[in-house]
């Protein structure tokens, strides 16, 4: 079973922050939201299961 892991704490830090920053700017409208791409570093974890046995 190979599995991706997240960094799910800087996900929730960064989603965070960004409501933060528009309740700070008082936007209260869909047409003035903030967005913002934030690329973090993900691991695949490649379990044994996964791997090919050559014969």
């Amino acid at each position: 079973l190979t599995s991706v892991e997240q960094p799910t704490f800087e996900m929730v830090l960064n989603a965070a922050q960004l409501l933060l920053e528009q309740i700070k700017h008082n936007v209260n409208n869909e047409d003035k939201m903030l967005s913002k791409s934030v690329i973090l570093d993900a691991k695949l974890n490649i379990r044994e299961s996964s791997i090919r046995k050559m014969s």
